[in-house]
């Protein structure tokens, strides 16, 4: 089932819109059933004209696209809609020309009159349009060289809260957590000056030899200060594998003794040398603390830390067979982690999934340089007249489309009998080739499983009860129902048992089109209570979902202000009105980060733009507060503006003082209409270079896009970047696209990218920079247009560029591009596709194609790492073989040696920016001219 067309294609640029919905949720949708999520959206009947002007009147920030505050301007907007008003249309159009007149005199003077903001954009008195950011000659602009010192970063403290059984009774009020201080780890307290230190040094050692400190872990049962028969886990010496799964060190640190050991070692290891080291996939602490579990070779383990104790759980373990841990595609695709296993909260069971991937077919990744044992090793052998006379080999198990996928098994070990059983899914839709997306218990008798076929297209709820083994099918969702796909997301929530509440979670569900959260009131349940429903807005993705149980208060991030903003909400389970509480002031823009305490007490919150970000600890029951009676939680925003950030925000902000930043603004264009008749949105970023003006330079024009389904990239979050750089460094316009079919926007426009990877993408970019050029061709350079994208943004790229045949942009860069799908793995792909043999579009759209029209680009540049495991180099070189055939010369190439996809051996990383930027300035300044 396939993406229905839209009707209309015209593209039209307009003001961005900030309807701040925090409509009070409908009473009727209180006790709504799931199912009900396929009826059709309910509209707010506003036109655009009429919600700006509101927006204006209610003094949110709007955006007119040229920023031209002229006396015509002023009066279309408004004619629309009040010609009925003569004298508010009057009184409308002198101050529009009250401003144009402000606007020629700060023009004429050559300076801006502003309000300052906090990372130095500046907002034009007498309108909320976004002026231009502070230019001052003597300051340097920003630089690659800026941007890598660090310099611009206001980084975020890696806080670890600690958990209630952790905490001593008289310092639960405390808010402690773990922190790395120096070489020290120390716990520290959020609300008071609390310090006490766990390990003094990083360093540390063993048989004469010196082992640092990567990571250390508390027993969760223990109290942090507690001394007698309490040990900790320490890791050291990471060799990473790919993006999650590594090998590490682990060791066991007895705190009264002072005592540091190698965590105990598979018993069927053979060792001549008594003392050496292995190294493991992970050791961790059970829920209790009571067992350490631990993976070697792909088989698991059961330790209480003693050498005698240690009871092998699997045994089958192997290259191609994981216990317990990810393989290759579910570690990239579907957990986004390299574990597989789930404790029982009493610790009486032991649940994990096994995947068997000996029919998965095999992906040779070869190395020149470096050894495969360590593809994540950015370091090697940097001396010159190091080689190696043949390549090594590195084989994964990589299912490409229509391929064989890892086989699925879930098991059940019983601790205390010491028993394992596989659950038995033969009655069920759940197959050896279904997709396991989420696993939890969601108390001592109820383990909740959450599957779909392949094609991610059906969900299925499955609940093991231990007691009585029996297994049942409880709920499912129909994607098709949405033209959607089901996807990783943030874990679900169990609601802790008591008298209100038995075996029940939190959930998102789709509904009105949204992605939105539900109460399940048992572990069985298929009829969940609807406690979100708006139309207009949604829960992000990746949210995560946390609950105060002992004030009863859900807590999540929404797009509530607009599509590009993330507010924090919460929300009383106890009362049945789902009435919203912004926690974060939703009048204002704002895209937050949330890392809550295990009991949600305390908050590591994160502003993380538009403007300079911020990091602030905080004790929620301050900042959300009881008025103790009926009207129940009010926001303090007086609190949270009060508290200190603990990351280098003033550090930051003072150092971005002194360079020249350029100016970032947030747009949205009209694209056509849905089948209802709703305005199709895309969301852009609009960066102007330090220095901007309007009047007497023509400006080259970047595009940078994204464009993968159901990911966001226009948002609000502050981004110093590669962007920014080329904005300042080059005195260059860049613009960010999200076409549709990408995220952060509801399922109609997300839906749209289904079935036809590659059409929307190069449509939508064409479009929306055509028409900026268009209104902007005073001050844009049309001989100076460019496209880049790394990943699958290395894709839009090609694909806009194959599409556009040279009308728009004159050049292009990909960075290891898919150039056909049927390359890619087939989690992924069959996520958004389907399967090859039923969608036509993989040959239509989903690959390059029409390889002459890239004769009618000026030039373009192709870069890839050759050991890319994600996508693999064979892109390139396909397509390159197809150039070759057709005689497409005018294009450059750079491979780098053993990088994978994120391009960092030898120093690839540095390499990649210059010549991105360098060959860049060379398009710019016309140096590819006398190439044609």
């Amino acid at each position: 089932m396939f993406g229905k067309r839209v009707e209309t294609e015209e593209y039209e640029l307009t003001d961005q819109n900030f309807n701040v919905d925090i409509e009070r949720q409908h009473h009727g949708h209180s006790e709504n059933e799931a199912n009900s999520s396929n009826r059709s959206s309910e509209e707010s009947s506003t036109s655009h004209i009429f919600s700006a002007i509101d927006n204006v009147s209610k003094g949110a920030e709007t955006d007119d696209f040229t920023d031209k505050l002229t006396f015509n301007s002023v009066v279309q907007k408004y004619d629309k809609v009040l010609s009925a008003s003569k004298k508010y249309m009057a009184l409308a159009g002198l101050c529009g020309l009250m401003i144009w007149l402000s606007m020629l005199m700060w023009y004429s003077r050559g300076s801006y009159g502003h309000i300052s903001q906090p990372n130095g954009i500046t907002f034009q008195p007498g309108d909320n349009s976004v002026s231009l950011s502070p230019f001052n000659p003597q300051n340097q602009n920003l630089t690659l060289e800026v941007l890598r010192s660090g310099k611009t970063f206001s980084f975020r403290a890696p806080v670890r809260w600690l958990t209630e059984k952790q905490i001593p009774e008289d310092k639960r009020k405390d808010g402690l957590y773990l922190i790395r201080i120096g070489d020290a780890y120390v716990v520290k307290s959020s609300q008071t000056e609390y310090s006490y230190t766990i390990l003094e040094s990083s360093d540390f050692t063993y048989n004469g030899q010196t082992f640092t400190v990567s990571y250390i872990h508390l027993n969760p049962s223990k109290h942090f200060d507690s001394i007698t028969d309490n040990f900790l886990i320490i890791e050291t010496d990471i060799t990473n594998k790919w993006r999650k799964s590594k090998l590490s060190l682990y060791w066991k640190y007895e705190l009264d003794k002072k005592i540091i050991s190698p965590l105990a070692v598979p018993n069927d290891v053979d060792d001549d040398d008594e003392k050496e080291l292995i190294k493991l996939q992970f050791a961790s602490f059970s829920p209790g603390g009571n067992y350490v579990l631990y993976c070697y070779a792909n088989n698991l383990y059961l330790t209480n830390g003693t050498p005698d104790s240690t009871i092998q759980i699997t045994y089958s373990g192997s290259p191609v067979i994981f216990n317990g841990v990810t393989d290759w595609i579910y570690e990239e695709e579907v957990v986004g982690d390299d574990k597989l296993f789930w404790w029982s909260p009493d610790e009486e069971n032991l649940s994990f999934a096994t995947l068997n991937d000996s029919m998965v077919s095999k992906y040779h990744l070869d190395y020149y340089v470096k050894e495969p044992s360590s593809p994540d090793d950015y370091s090697g052998d940097t001396s010159e007249d190091n080689f190696k006379q043949y390549p090594s080999s590195l084989e994964i198990n990589y299912p490409k489309v229509g391929t064989n996928n890892p086989a699925l098994s879930i098991f059940n070990y019983h601790i205390k009998e010491n028993k394992i059983s596989k659950l038995d899914f033969k009655a069920s839709s759940v197959q050896s080739d279904s997709i396991l997306y989420e696993a939890i218990w969601i108390d001592n008798n109820n383990f909740l499983m959450k599957t779909t076929d392949r094609t991610s297209s059906y969900l299925t709820k499955t609940i093991f009860k231990p007691l009585t083994s029996e297994l049942k099918e409880v709920a499912n969702e129909d994607a098709g129902l949405y033209n959607g796909w089901i996807s990783k997301t943030n874990v679900l929530k169990p609601i802790p048992v008591d008298s209100d509440h038995k075996a029940s979670y939190i959930d998102r569900i789709v509904f009105n089109n949204q992605t939105h959260l539900a109460l399940f009131p048992e572990a069985n349940s298929s009829n969940p209570r609807i406690l979100t429903d708006s139309a207009k807005w949604s829960v992000l993705t990746e949210s995560p979902i946390e609950y105060d149980h002992s004030r009863k208060l859900l807590y999540f991030v929404a797009t509530i202000r607009s599509s590009m903003d993330a507010h924090l909400m919460a929300l009383d389970i106890s009362k049945r009105d789902n009435n919203l509480i912004n926690v974060t002031d939703t009048s204002k823009d704002g895209y937050y980060d949330i890392q809550f305490s295990y009991s949600a007490k305390f908050l590591s919150l994160s502003y993380m733009g538009p403007f300079l970000p911020w990091q602030k600890l905080i004790d929620m029951e301050k900042l959300v507060t009881s008025s103790g009676d009926q009207n129940g939680y009010t926001p303090n925003l007086e609190y949270l503006e009060s508290q200190a950030p603990i990351n280098n925000y003033k550090q930051t902000e003072t150092s971005i003082k002194k360079i020249n930043l350029p100016t970032k603004t947030y747009r949205t264009m009209k694209a056509g209409t849905f089948s209802d008749g709703e305005d199709i949105v895309i969301n852009f970023i609009e960066i102007l270079p330090p220095g901007f003006k309007r009047k007497g330079i023509k400006y080259p024009l970047l595009v940078y896009a994204y464009g993968g389904p159901g990911i966001q990239t226009v948002n609000k979050e502050h981004s110093i970047d590669f962007q920014s750089v080329v904005s300042a460094s080059l005195n260059a316009i860049v613009l960010i696209i999200d076409p549709k079919g990408t995220g952060g926007q509801s399922w109609k426009f997300q839906s749209l990218a289904y079935g036809k990877l590659g059409y929307n993408e190069p449509r939508d970019i064409s479009s929306v920079a055509s028409e900026y050029i268009e209104q902007n061709k005073q001050i844009i350079n049309t001989e100076r247009t460019a496209i880049w994208g790394w990943s699958y943004g290395g894709f839009t790229s090609l694909k806009t560029l194959e599409y556009d045949k040279g009308e728009t942009f004159k050049y292009g860069i990909a960075v290891a591009p898919v150039t056909n799908w049927l390359f890619y793995d087939s989690i992924y792909t069959e996520r958004y596709m389907g399967m090859p043999d039923s969608n036509p579009n993989y040959n239509k759209y989903a690959r390059i194609n029409d390889f002459d029209n890239f004769k009618s680009a000026r030039r373009f540049l192709i870069m890839h790492g050759t050991a890319d495991d994600n996508v693999h180099i064979q892109n390139s070189l396909w397509l390159m073989d197809k150039f070759n055939s057709r005689g497409v010369e005018n294009y450059d190439v750079h491979f780098f040696p053993d990088s994978d996809h994120s391009i960092y051996f030898h120093n690839a990383n540095t390499i990649i920016y210059d010549k991105l930027l360098h060959w860049l300035y060379d398009a710019f300044t016309g140096k590819f001219d006398s190439l044609e």
